[in-house]
């Protein structure tokens, strides 16, 4: 504290706190009207950082259970929907498949105060791990009683009413027509009508839900050690993958793959494989564009980080390859010519196309910096020094590193 003794001080004194403040980034305008001398009835306000770094900490843990909350309710919904098809109470038994999550949620909120991972989502895997399974048995189940549908089964009424309960005569019949002889016996599962929605719309609702519930809790999770511009690319990237695995859910139109267990399971399998996609971050790369990232004389230049070079791979193998490789089988082994499976596959043959030629030029390109650089460094190791007529010593390694280095910076 000080206090100011004629106009001369008081002049002295407003300068040095002026540049003062200018040094330490203050708000302060240069002006004797912005100096404020403190005073015994004029102190300071105290802050509380404890007390706010309790707010946040609540309002994250609050956003975590939040949002586990959803992914609970999703799963009993599904679950419901399942016991409603199939009459089986006994599946009820498959929310004990939530203690994954229940487990998850202890640990990420008590030990990491609910922040998720950078590169992986357990609370998201933990959730696929409870509703996989019950979509799985909402669409094998559907696709054995449109099996025995078509291919005129004799079974007894019990048995095909458990499988028909649900069903609506207008969802049904506008993708698969029963035979003639069997006219008599579907007009009997036709009657049964539980709600407004056929079991494919129920199903496609589920499934789409799922989709959604992923792409909303990634949002609505603590971002961790993400930045706000990476999870915005992140979440952009998600909604192209939810778009791709609706479109490749659309092959069970068909009614040979609809029929045909082996194909079923298959489509299931790698529908589930695509799911993996969301509890990654590596993902984050198909959101990304490649850029030329300049670093100083001592670091190497890349055209892309790590984690989007992964990220490529990952979408090629988890949902490019295998959505291609299965629709090229529909066409070339079962004789599948529809305008969706052909059009479907060929935008992923040209996603894999561009793909790879994506990874080969920054292969390339990391390789012949790499290349450059290890004969700018050994340049180095040799001296080469010129004595001017002044009697001036130049070296000319050094001439040229300040001048490469200020091309890098420009």
């Amino acid at each position: 504290m000080f206090v100011p003794l004629g106009r001369v001080r008081h002049s002295i004194d407003i300068l040095q706190k002026n540049i003062y403040e200018y040094h330490h980034g203050s708000n302060l305008s240069l002006s004797t009207n912005s100096i404020r001398y403190p005073s015994a009835n004029n102190s300071k306000p105290r802050r509380c950082p404890h007390l706010i770094q309790l707010i946040e900490d609540s309002c994250t843990i609050i956003q975590a259970i939040f949002v586990r909350f959803i992914f609970i309710l999703s799963t009993v919904v599904a679950v419901w929907r399942l016991v409603e098809e199939t009459k089986q109470i006994y599946y009820w038994y498959l929310l004990l498949l939530l203690i994954f999550l229940l487990i998850e949620s202890y640990v990420m909120i008590i030990h990491r105060k609910g922040y998720e991972y950078k590169w992986f989502c357990s609370s998201a895997f933990a959730y696929l791990i409870a509703i996989v399974p019950c979509i799985w048995l909402l669409e094998l189940n559907y696709s054995l009683h449109v099996s025995l549908l078509s291919n005129g089964t004799k079974i007894s009424l019990d048995i095909r009413r458990r499988f028909q309960l649900t069903t609506s005569s207008n969802g049904f019949s506008n993708d698969f027509d029963a035979d003639d002889s069997n006219s008599k016996e579907n007009s009997i599962i036709y009657e049964h009508l539980n709600t407004h929605l056929s079991r494919e719309e129920w199903h496609m609702i589920i499934e789409q839900m799922t989709l959604l519930v992923l792409i909303l809790s990634r949002w609505l999770l603590p971002k961790g050690e993400l930045t706000r511009e990476e999870l915005s690319q992140l979440l952009l990237v998600y909604i192209g993958i939810a778009a791709d695995i609706i479109e490749f859910f659309e092959v069970f139109k068909e009614k040979s793959v609809r029929t045909n267990s082996t194909l079923s399971i298959l489509v299931l399998l790698l529908w589930t494989l695509s799911l993996l996609q969301y509890c990654l971050a590596f993902t984050i790369s198909r959101g990304r564009k490649a850029r030329l990232v300049l670093k100083t004389k001592q670091e190497k230049r890349y055209i892309c980080s790590p984690s989007d070079f992964w990220g490529m791979l990952i979408s090629l193998f988890l949902q490019d390859i295998p959505f291609f490789s299965f629709r090229a089988v529909l066409i070339f082994h079962y004789h599948i010519f529809s305008y969706s499976t052909v059009f479907f596959t060929s935008k992923n043959g040209l996603i894999i196309i561009l793909q790879w030629y994506r990874i080969t030029v920054i292969l390339a390109t990391t390789i012949s910096e790499e290349r450059r650089n290890h004969r700018h460094n050994h340049k180095k190791l040799i001296p080469i020094i010129e004595i001017t007529p002044n009697g001036r010593t130049i070296n000319n390694n050094e001439d040229l590193s300040e001048q490469e280095e200020s091309t890098y910076n420009v």
